[in-house]
């Protein structure tokens, strides 16, 4: 089931109904455990990846088991190295083959393999296994690990919550939305999910898209500028849509997810970025993958510790980078990633050696600097994008020398007089955003103006009802035209 799709939308209506009407918690956990199984089955479209999921999810518990019963480090690196080239062989990343000689395993019967949300379900076995052999887990058993794999609203791409938080939900089961206006907030967050996702990133994709189709000679750098800016604001509201759709499908059944979002491009450097941007997995790499390392080094190594830093920030954003996606651009992402956030930590500890804490508290209040901040994070970000639209899968190398002529065809266009006026406009519409625009405000105005002047239904609220005016119109025109749901562009990674 596509998330962006009249389908969804009547199921969580669907289930939102019966989950209310049921009079025990009891009750509710197998109403919800048999809407988890359900809605995963599309998912998952032949006998063998079916035999690996199992694979994987029976093969974690029994590794959780074996933590609870002997909690020690050993055991835990024992599991972790079990399941992460499980996973690797499950997600068939590209440059495995040319490092280990294993290429005819690789092409064998297992293909093809299919098994959605299974990066999540490895970060969440992998916390469950750490906060578990620290004690710091709160009990679990099979039927509750399974529905916390593969809780419906978190399934397809997170956000990724803790299970301490799950269970909290799980057991408790009474937590829905205590009033008309909570209930009125979480489906204001569905359907402005599905407009992020069905009208604004289609837009600015088929935008991108005729542009570059019809890009011919002296036209193209033109292109490839356009798709320089529009496809992380594409990801963005297509990611970011996915989230709100989740977040409030899970809120009206009385389950609170974190927050996956805080306005991400108006970061003023990588590491802010990343505290902005997809919260839960960078708070994941945080605390099992920085943190962790970190402090073993530090303890180990006390002279060395601000290099292990840079180095461990590095490995980080690189590994994050690898989560995204099986083929070598995305490697080529982690490593841009990776030292945009090193040269961040450098840069912060030399402003802190030269102009001494107070100095750094009057920079980091500069309004000017804090704009050019922010317009330089966006370019870099923007930059370390490109690498997506690498079609390569061979080495870093030929992927990295690929994502740097795209850079240099758009910098040729902006070095123009056409390049520099769409640099001022979007300067321009940076420091509107920096601002926190008028102009957002005046159209939630406009749009309550509008939905107080159509007859509605008495209670719900006029943004609500405007919401549901436009994904309606959307729909209809979707079946009347036959067009597919927009995917969830994180779904594949």
């Amino acid at each position: 089931m596509e998330i962006c799709s009249i389908a969804y939308l009547f199921a969580v209506c669907g289930i939102v109904i019966v989950f209310q009407l049921l009079p025990f918690a009891r009750w509710r956990r197998i109403f919800l455990s048999v809407t988890n199984v359900l809605f995963v089955v599309p998912f998952v479209p032949n006998a063998q990846s079916w035999t690996w999921f199992a694979v994987f999810l029976g093969g974690t518990y029994v590794a959780l088991l074996l933590v609870r019963a002997r909690p020690a480090r050993s055991v835990v690196w024992v599991a972790i190295l079990i399941v992460v080239p499980l996973f690797a062989f499950i997600k068939r990343y590209s440059f495995i083959p040319s490092i280990v000689p294993i290429e005819l395993l690789w092409k064998s019967w297992f293909d093809p393999l299919v098994v959605v949300g299974i990066s999540y379900m490895l970060f969440k076995f992998i916390h469950m296994l750490v906060d578990e052999s620290q004690g710091q887990l709160v009990p679990f058993t099979f039927f509750s690990y399974l529905n916390y794999q593969l809780a419906f609203f978190t399934l397809v791409a997170g956000p990724i919550q803790r299970y301490n938080e799950f269970k909290r939900s799980w057991d408790e089961m009474d937590l829905e939305p205590a009033n008309a206006s909570d209930s009125w907030a979480a489906w204001n967050r569905i359907l402005n999910g599905l407009i992020k996702m069905r009208v604004i990133a289609p837009l600015i994709e088929d935008i991108s898209h005729r542009a570059y189709d019809t890009a011919a000679g002296p036209n193209h750098g033109w292109a490839t500028l356009i798709l320089f800016y529009a496809f992380p604001v594409q990801l963005y509201f297509n990611f970011s849509g996915y989230t709100d759709a989740a977040i409030g499908s899970a809120r009206l059944l009385g389950f609170k997810l974190p927050e996956n979002f805080n306005r991400p491009y108006l970061a003023r450097n990588v590491l802010d970025f990343w505290n902005r941007w997809h919260m839960s997995l960078s708070q994941w790499i945080r605390d099992y993958v920085f943190m962790t390392s970190y402090k073993a080094a530090a303890t180990n190594y006390p002279r060395w510790s601000r290099s292990w830093s840079y180095a461990l920030l590095f490995v980080a954003l690189l590994i994050t980078g690898i989560w995204h996606g099986t083929t070598a651009s995305f490697t080529v992402f982690g490593i841009l990633n990776g030292v945009g956030a090193a040269a961040n930590r450098a840069y912060a500890d030399v402003l802190k050696s030269v102009l001494g804490r107070a100095g750094v508290e009057r920079y980091l209040r500069n309004r000017l600097i804090e704009f050019l901040a922010i317009v330089a994070t966006f370019h870099y970000i923007c930059f370390c994008h490109l690498a997506f639209a690498s079609d390569v899968t061979v080495s870093v190398r030929v992927a990295f020398l690929d994502t740097v002529h795209q850079l240099t065809a758009a910098i040729q266009v902006m070095a123009g007089w056409p390049g520099v006026v769409a640099g001022l406009l979007f300067l321009s519409f940076g420091a509107l955003l920096a601002t926190r625009a008028r102009w957002v405000i005046a159209s939630e105005t406009l749009i309550r103006w509008t939905a107080r002047r159509i007859p509605r239904a008495p209670g719900v609220p006029a943004m609500v009802f405007f919401q549901i005016l436009v994904v309606t119109f959307c729909f209809l025109w979707d079946w009347a035209y036959q067009q597919p749901p927009p995917p969830v562009v994180y779904m594949k990674f």
